[in-house]
């Protein structure tokens, strides 16, 4: 695992960066890159995508739709 992010609504996003322990890049390809599970963990999405375009070993994600940050007034402005 890479990076996790806890969304709002409680599930977490994972990035997967060492591909299940895979040491052939040509091996990668029967991993995931990406996904999304609830707190009781079940999976929600899954990412493999790696033919063109190739998205390689996933080293980071951000999620732009969350309104996560807060300020003392409550959530910061989307622009």
């Amino acid at each position: 695992m890479q990076v996790a992010v806890r969304l709002e609504n409680g599930n977490t996003v994972i990035s997967n960066w060492c591909v299940n322990g895979i040491k052939k890049p040509e091996d990668w390809p029967s991993s995931v890159q990406y996904f999304e599970i609830t707190p009781d963990k079940k999976l929600v999405w899954a990412l493999s995508q790696w033919q063109a375009p190739d998205l390689g070993p996933g080293s980071s994600i951000q999620i732009l739709d969350e309104p996560s940050i807060k300020s003392q007034e409550g959530y910061l402005k989307k622009y």
